[in-house]
C-alpha cells in the first residue's frame, strides 16, 4: 500500500449539519450559563461582604452601648446611695434633739445652765 496524502472529504449530510448547529447552540448556552453564574457569584459576594460589614459595625456599637449601660448603672447606684443618705439627713434634721446636739457641737451653743469647755486640738506625732 501506498502511504500518500489523501484528503478525506467530510460528509455533509442533514444529520451532521443539525449536529453542528446543536453543538453551536450548546456552546452558546454554556457560555451564557457561565456568565450568569459569574454575575450571580459576584453579586452574592457583594451581599455577603455587606452583611459581614453590617454585623461587625453592629457588634462594635453593641459593645459600646453595653459599656455605656454599665457606666450608667454604676452612676445610678451612686445617685441612689446619695439619695438614701440625703433622706437620712432630712430625717435627722427634722429631729429637735439632733438639731440641738448639732448646734452645740458646731456653733458652741449651750442649754440653760450648761458650761462649754473647749480643748485645743493637738496633732498626733
Amino acid at each position: 500500500m501506498k502511504t500518500g496524502s489523501r484528503s478525506v472529504t467530510p460528509i455533509r449530510s442533514e444529520y451532521v449539519a443539525s449536529r453542528e448547529i446543536y453543538e453551536k447552540v450548546q456552546r452558546k448556552r454554556r457560555k451564557g450559563l457561565i456568565r450568569r453564574l459569574a454575575a450571580f457569584f459576584i453579586l452574592f459576594g457583594f451581599a455577603v461582604s455587606f452583611m459581614i460589614h453590617a454585623l461587625l459595625s453592629q457588634s462594635a456599637k453593641l459593645h459600646e452601648m453595653e459599656a455605656q449601660k454599665a457606666h450608667l448603672q454604676k452612676q445610678l447606684s451612686n445617685v441612689k446611695q446619695e439619695q438614701r443618705q440625703l433622706q437620712r439627713d432630712i430625717k435627722l434634721l427634722n429631729d429637735e434633739d439632733y438639731l440641738g446636739k448639732l448646734a452645740r457641737k458646731n456653733f458652741f451653743m449651750s442649754k440653760n445652765g450648761e458650761i462649754i469647755f473647749t480643748t485645743p486640738q493637738t496633732e498626733e506625732r
